[in-house]
């Protein structure tokens, strides 16, 4: 069964504990116009903010990248795209590895 994702596009904001001991302070991912959809923790598994931080920007462009991921496997599969590639081989694979990501984004594979 193919997935629904929240649609983009997607922010993420700063959100500094008032209560530090007791709360973590997080990332919040939201949805345009959908709320929150999710939280990122700077807890002992990845105190680093530079880290959450940067887990919390590709988090956000997920849509964006799943729909220019979809678009490349899109144009990969029409026919006649390799005509007059030198590395086809490695354009193949290219197709191929975006095709799975997509399948694990549409069906958690």
């Amino acid at each position: 069964m193919r997935s629904q994702h929240t649609p983009g596009s997607w922010t993420f904001e700063f959100i500094k504990s008032p209560d530090p001991d007791n709360i973590p302070d997080r990332f919040t991912i939201s949805g345009n116009g959908s709320g929150k959809i999710g939280e990122l923790s700077l807890t002992s598994l990845i105190p680093d903010l530079e880290v959450q931080e940067a887990n919390a920007r590709l988090i956000a462009a997920a849509p964006e990248l799943y729909d220019a991921l979809n678009n490349l496997a899109h144009l990969g599969s029409l026919s006649g795209v390799y005509d007059g590639l030198k590395e086809r081989n490695w354009w193949q694979e290219m197709l191929r590895k975006a095709q799975d990501a997509l399948e694990r984004a549409e069906f958690g594979a």
